[in-house]
């Protein structure tokens, strides 16, 4: 028996939802709630190393021999150079920066240094045993061409780097596994499209260090700040593997178990503070290395073995002074960094620049005076555009500020570029490492309005999250359409939209509205975010309307105005986004649904008091718009209908017939400008009956960006309709009255399911039946 005793252990995982796809996205609402079934692969993994490749890799098996248990002074610290490899932008709606991972790295540091909070609430009598280890993971600073580097590195989205399919991909972009700790950070840890799996990592491991294998791979949802205290501890659970350490329910209840001493052995993965272990005894319930809801400490034991694995082969190289010199500053040298690495033109859009960059001198001081300016042989420009010179100020003692001259000949976004600045002169009281610094310059194209049409996204119960961002180039120009509890939300990630007063309640807006115009505008934050439709707001109810709003442009004090199109059921329980446009130029306003400057019609829209009608009923037309000049005429023409024709604006038609009717009309605004709007197969007239059976879909494909809704073509032609679904279990699904293309199947497996349409025609029923295949 082992000689010491354990606590509890309580999963923290993340619920797996149904929500939206930005890409190939089928699972992402996040959703903290505990789980057993979803934690930390690391035995799997390992395991399923060893056997595909049992020819070199040793994984568990190099711990088993204990070859490496000697004793070392616990004082001595370890620094060990880290880099992350961070793929794509977003991982379950969160953002991962360098000043993100900066945090969250410190906060690992205090947490293998017996500094978090909670080191001082270990539950005895593992309070006698916890043990910090004097150990700092640093980003590293020098590149392995010895560049300097913030030690995060940034890709295109990717996937699957905590299997065993990507080791081709992994080497290729890995850090020498001996110079450097390599995190890879990714939503899809996998490759299976299950978004929320927290992290995985391997054991020491000469063979996997050989091929630039070694690794911690990482789910961006879970850093730092981008979730909970406790959750964001699950990083430190990780390093922990990598120094060696197995979780404590690792071989259960049979020994050597995690081949730790002090770690009580136990089975389950999840329990309770006062639960006992299978020998009756105590459990560590705090440990690291399980999983629970206070991660606070390892136990000496586990730090004796961490210790022995920094002796390993895979990891002794990476701590030696030697290679320390070689990934990190460690103050011998003067080092310049970009604190603001990139200038807007100006907002006249003339190809001037009135800001200015700010470089940082780290480990020593500059020699010339506060305003003195750099002579020229003091530094090298490389790839400047015609018409702009630079001037190099010093600011402080470890400070310079570099100002951009004169005017660009070209200065549309097409000649966005980098320049180049090289220190090669005596500028510092230490050597200075010479390092290129690449400094951006931007440029504004002509001011216009930004339009982007979107194939009418849908969130709903199904589909709870859909992100978007109205530009690339303005990355505080992310939005989040929001199902939450019922609710209809915006997240604005903190900005404003406009409200109703005093209220986080949205302002639907009719095209035409100015904005900013003179509407309320109220912020977001993250714990207050914007409501659209709640039990009791209800003002989008059953409507398409605009959403008024504005976000940060070149800088903090740039407003650019905006808006976005959106339609809410009548049942309050879905919206779909249309599009969403922003004007470039900061603080000019817009009006909603403008799409273009100087646009005369906005929003043009006909619409009819109802659209199934008996034979001889009237249906009363009409048209929306704001326009500058206002409408002059109007040529109305309705097929079929009595009369055919008008030039009223509101005419009144009957149609004697039964059948299904196109209605067009053509206005002329007083400047003379036409616009023709058309809706095909859009009245409906119900007499002697109709028994035209509608289109419905039969095929849908599960994967891409396409279309995933069950439709049927038109079925507000159908009057009194009911529609039901079965699965390829004929279990019923859905059954639904007057049905209107709002349900959703991607969230459902492929197969057949079969399906029943009913409709009143004629005073009778009408039926069609058939199915629909669902593929991958």
């Amino acid at each position: 028996m082992k000689s010491w005793i354990k606590l509890t252990i309580v999963v923290i995982t993340v619920l797996l939802c149904a929500c939206h796809d930005d890409e190939v996205r089928n699972k992402v609402q996040v959703v903290e709630e505990p789980l057993s079934d979803i934690g930390c692969r690391t035995a799997e993994m390992n395991r399923e190393m060893a056997m595909s490749i049992p020819e070199g890799y040793q994984g568990r098996g190099s711990l088993l021999t204990k070859a490496y248990m000697q004793t070392r002074a616990s004082s001595q610290k370890y620094i060990i150079p880290v880099v992350f490899h961070v793929y794509g932008t977003s991982f379950l709606g969160k953002s991962v920066t360098v000043e993100l991972i900066e945090d969250a790295l410190r906060r690992t540091n205090e947490d293998f240094q017996g500094l978090n909070g909670d080191w001082q609430r270990i539950t005895a009598p593992f309070d006698l045993i916890k043990k910090e280890l004097n150990i700092e993971f640093r980003l590293a600073q020098k590149d392995p061409e010895g560049k300097s580097t913030t030690g995060v590195i940034f890709y295109p989205k990717n996937s699957g780097f905590g299997g065993l399919n990507k080791n081709p991909e992994i080497a290729a972009c890995a850090w020498d596994n001996y110079s450097y700790m390599n995190v890879y950070v990714m939503e899809d840890l996998y490759g299976d499209q299950v978004l929320n799996n927290s992290g995985v990592a391997w054991y020491p491991d000469e063979w996997m260090s050989d091929r630039n294998l070694a690794r911690v791979v990482y789910n961006g949802a879970y850093i730092g700040k981008n979730t909970t205290e406790n959750f964001r501890r699950v990083l430190t659970h990780e390093f922990g593997h990598w120094l060696g350490l197995a979780h404590t329910f690792e071989g259960g209840c049979t020994y050597p178990n995690d081949e730790v001493d002090d770690t009580p052995p136990h089975e389950k993965n999840m329990l309770h503070e006062y639960d006992l272990n299978c020998e009756g005894n105590k459990t560590n319930w705090q440990n690291f290395m399980t999983y629970t809801d206070m991660y606070a400490n390892f136990t000496t034991g586990q730090v004796e073995r961490m210790l022995a694995m920094l002796e390993h082969p895979a990891r002794f190289p990476i701590w030696q002074e030697e290679n320390l010199k070689k990934t990190l500053y460690l103050g011998d040298e003067a080092v310049i960094e970009v604190g603001e690495g990139m200038l807007f033109e100006d907002k006249k859009n003339d190809g001037t620049f009135s800001g200015r960059f700010e470089l940082n001198v780290k480990f020593a001081s500059l020699k010339g005076q506060v305003n003195d300016e750099l002579s020229a042989d003091t530094y090298e420009v490389q790839h400047l555009p015609e018409g702009l010179s630079v001037r190099v100020v010093v600011a402080g003692a470890s400070l310079l500020h570099v100002f951009v001259d004169g005017q660009a000949v070209n200065h549309s976004s097409a000649d966005n570029t980098f320049f180049i600045l090289r220190f090669t002169g005596d500028i510092c009281d230490k050597p200075l490492h010479i390092d290129d610094q690449h400094l951006e310059l931007r440029f504004r194209n002509p001011y216009q309005i930004v339009t982007t049409e979107v194939s009418d996204v849908v969130v709903c119960a199904g589909q709870q999250r859909h992100l978007f961002q109205l530009s690339s180039v303005y990355p505080s120009s992310k939005y989040s359409l929001v199902y939450e509890g019922g609710k209809l939300r915006i997240d604005t990630y903190s900005k404003a939209l406009a409200t109703e007063s005093f209220s986080r309640n949205v302002s639907c807006l009719s095209g035409g509205d100015e904005i900013p115009g003179t509407l309320s505008w109220i912020t977001g934050s993250d714990n207050f975010i914007h409501d659209l439709y709640t039990p009791s707001y209800n003002q989008w109810k059953g409507k398409t309307g605009y959403v008024g709003l504005y976000f940060p442009g070149a800088d903090q004090t740039e407003r650019l105005y905006g808006w976005l199109k959106l339609s809410v059921s009548t049942a309050g329980d879905s919206v779909i986004l249309h599009s969403y446009a922003f004007r470039e130029e900061p603080g000019i306003a817009l009006k909603a649904g403008q799409k273009e400057v100087g646009q005369n019609l906005i929003d043009p829209e006909i619409y009819a008091d109802k659209t199934v009608v008996n034979t001889g009923e009237q249906v009363r037309f009409g048209f929306s718009a704001w326009s500058n000049s206002g409408i002059n005429t109007y040529r109305w023409s309705f097929p079929g209908g009595t009369p055919a024709a008008s030039s009223e604006k509101n005419p009144e038609v009957s149609y004697e017939q039964s059948g299904i009717y196109d209605v067009s009309l053509e206005v002329t605004d007083r400047s003379g400008e036409s616009w023709v709007l058309s809706k095909s197969r859009w009245i409906q007239v119900k007499g002697g009956g109709t028994s035209e059976k509608p289109e419905i879909t039969s095929l849908i494909v599960l994967t891409g960006n396409g279309d995933k809704f069950f439709r049927i073509e038109n079925p507000e032609h159908y009057a009194d309709s009911e529609l039901t679904i079965w699965n390829p279990r004929r279990k019923e699904i859905l059954k639904r009255q007057n049905y209107r293309n709002d349900f959703e199947m991607k969230g459902l497996a492929a197969g057949t399911y079969y399906y029943r349409f009913t409709w009143e025609a004629a005073g009778q029923k009408e039926e069609v039946t058939g199915f629909v295949e669902l593929v991958r």
